[in-house]
């Protein structure tokens, strides 16, 4: 069987590190290896990366000084050797024999990229999935910017997937440096509109822990903040890739809208004040510099003519909206 390369960045783990690296040496009938990125650890996690080392040749650590989660997966992909790769974080973990039933298909292996299920997990309970799709998508595989425009289909984490290593190679997609937050679904993004192949599977593949304090939920006003570099780097990309179609700079430009939707969806878990509301609405302006044009990808049209009409409107409706919404789950 071809070899699999499983990247996992590092940082400050030292109590779920063993968990998600034991999920991984129980796949059974599977070929990998494991990259374990140490990015400037200060507790156990590097001492832990080094011990597993030692006990399996299939295993490599690069120890490195803090440069963030995208600079560790990207020197898991340039020292990888796999025909695959897959990324998994490090308070994550894999369904045991997982591997080897995504690969007993022969539909996903002349794929790009292969999505399998994810799902949420909180208190060892399935809490939901992330990113779900219909059942009827199984087995099947699709044009990455058709799989978005008529399929509708985005998601917003890399994670959870497997990428073919030439793909990646071909079109030089390496998670963006300048993004600290939000960079995994801009990575998605530009995947997709490569792709010439995106193959699904209806298997129960990879874990996302619900724990306290985890990066997905320890939202900052400066976190909001962050995630417009994801806009200033799409901007930038679409400028310098002259050779993108109508269709995929949609996809990108959706993209965008993405990133304002999360920013006003998540605005409530900060300290709400008027000062904090309007710096991020100048922030907003000025990376915008103008409207979001979408033109191919119906969903969420009512909303991209609201948010380019007025940011002020949009706001008050996500926010409105989501503070309803959780009073109702009270």
């Amino acid at each position: 069987m071809e070899l699999i390369s499983i990247i996992i960045p590092v940082y400050n783990v030292e109590n779920h590190l063993t968990k998600c690296i034991d999920s991984i040496l129980i796949q059974k009938n599977i070929n990998f290896e494991i990259l374990l990125i140490d990015d400037g650890s200060s507790d156990r996690s590097g001492e832990i990366c080094d011990e597993y080392s030692r006990n399996d040749e299939r295993i490599r650590v690069f120890h490195q000084n803090n440069h963030g989660v995208s600079y560790a997966r990207n020197i898991g992909i340039n020292n990888a050797k796999g025909k695959w790769i897959t990324f998994v974080d490090a308070d994550d973990w894999i369904e045991p024999n997982s591997l080897f039933q995504i690969f007993e298909e022969k539909n996903a292996n002349n794929s790009d990229i292969i999505i399998a299920r994810s799902f949420i997990i909180n208190k060892d309970n399935v809490d939901h999935e992330l990113f779900p799709f219909k059942k009827e998508f199984s087995k099947k595989c699709y044009n990455g910017i058709d799989l978005a425009i008529n399929q509708e289909y985005l998601r917003g984490n890399a994670c959870g997937l497997l990428y073919k290593r030439d793909f990646i190679k071909l079109h030089r997609i390496l998670f963006p440096l300048e993004i600290k937050i939000g960079e995994d679904s801009t990575f998605y993004h530009i995947c997709t509109i490569y792709a010439e192949s995106i193959c699904f599977l209806d298997i129960h593949f990879y874990n996302i822990s619900e724990r306290e304090g985890s990066t997905t939920r320890s939202w900052t006003f400066n976190k909001l903040r962050g995630m417009l570099d994801n806009i200033s780097y799409i901007n930038d990309y679409i400028v310098t890739h002259e050779e993108l179609s109508p269709k995929a700079i949609d996809i990108l430009n959706y993209r965008k809208f993405g990133v304002i939707s999360s920013i006003y969806n998540h605005f409530q878990y900060t300290t709400f004040t008027l000062k904090n509301y309007f710096i991020l609405r100048e922030d907003i302006k000025n990376v915008l510099n103008g409207k979001i044009e979408v033109n191919n990808i119906k969903s969420n049209k009512f909303q991209i003519k609201i948010l380019n009409l007025s940011i002020d409107l949009y706001a008050i409706i996500v926010i409105l909206n989501k503070r309803i919404k959780s009073l109702i789950k009270k």
